[in-house]
């Protein structure tokens, strides 16, 4: 009976071994991370811990500083800086994955051209960032990741209050001319401000005389015209008058006197249409940061076998 229990006990043993090296192996050939149910493994992650390693150099140099060693303890954390750059690379990928799972959810994709942009702008930066142990490919399916956040971040943003004007001016170039020919210029520009005032159509006359190849053919007229857009003095002229009527005086710019008409004036809202790092940051401590306090992260034993050195190598030129 002893020796039947013994070969038993050996047995149990040997099982509980064997299905642990199988559950190691099955978990170490599976994935590093699992975020919200999507898989993330030892080559993607890799990718991601170059990416960031290469930025951490950057920006150590950027600092005065020369090449990290990554063995070395960090002075404020007190671990290695490698151990810093995978923890770092982790966080990177939760909210990521998270932020692109969400985008996906509302159907928010990169068009043609947004791809062609991305694909341009990796050709221009790729081999100036040198980053080690990171492909082209990977460099390029980040990026595009990164673009989907911002797109996300975009159409989540509210709407800002905008004030457009229409307008109508003559302009009457003075650009390389001596003080006599500019004197010469503004009187021609004062008699046809004169013809204004005595009730001519202001279109008719811009049509004429005016030196504004842009809207010759409008009759002077711009439309939409966000505040900022034009040179200061038009813009002065344009809100110092109601709708509808003509700036009593030349108004004089860079590019020589303005007689301005103010057509209309109005604020609308309206949905921003290009990122900007106001709407980026807004969205990321908000609803991006909602997301990814919400997200089911799971993290494999193979995340602790993940090591720089295996794919790490130290360029000279960095």
């Amino acid at each position: 009976m002893k020796r039947k229990g013994l070969i038993l006990a050996v047995f149990t043993i040997v099982f509980i071994l064997i299905a642990s090296l199988l559950w190691l192996y099955s978990d170490s050939n599976d994935y590093v991370l699992k975020i919200n149910g999507e898989a993330v493994d030892a080559d993607e992650f890799k990718a991601y811990l170059a990416w960031e390693m290469s930025y951490m150099e950057v920006r150590n140099k950027q600092n005065g500083n020369g090449t990290i060693d990554w063995e070395e303890l960090d002075e404020l954390e007190g671990v290695p800086n490698k151990d810093i750059a995978k923890d770092a690379a982790k966080d990177l990928i939760i909210n990521t994955k998270t932020l692109t799972q969400e985008a996906r959810k509302r159907k928010i994709e990169l068009t043609d051209e947004e791809i062609q942009k991305l694909n341009s702008q990796v050709d221009s930066t790729f081999e100036f960032l040198a980053l080690n142990g990171l492909s082209k490919e990977d460099f390029l399916r980040i990026m595009k990741e990164n673009a989907l956040i911002e797109k996300l971040a975009l159409s989540l943003a509210p709407e800002e209050e905008k004030t457009v004007f229409d307008s109508r001016h003559i302009l009457f170039n003075t650009q390389g001319m001596t003080d006599a020919e500019k004197a010469d210029v503004k009187k021609k520009a004062e008699a046809v401000l004169a013809r204004i005032k005595n009730g001519e159509d202001f279109a008719k006359l811009a049509g004429e005389y005016t030196d504004d190849p842009g809207s010759k053919s409008t009759g002077g007229l711009y439309t939409g015209i966000s505040v900022g857009s034009f040179v200061k003095p038009y813009e002065d002229a344009v809100f110092a008058v109601a709708d509808g009527e003509v700036y009593p005086e030349l108004v004089e710019s860079d590019y020589g006197y303005h007689i301005v008409k103010r057509e209309k004036v109005e604020t609308k809202n309206e949905k921003p249409t290009i990122i900007t790092d106001d709407i980026y940051n807004d969205f990321m401590q908000n609803v991006g940061q909602e997301l990814i306090d919400k997200a089911e992260v799971e993290t494999s034993n193979q995340y602790i076998a993940i090591d720089y050195k295996t794919f790490y190598k130290t360029n000279e030129n960095n």
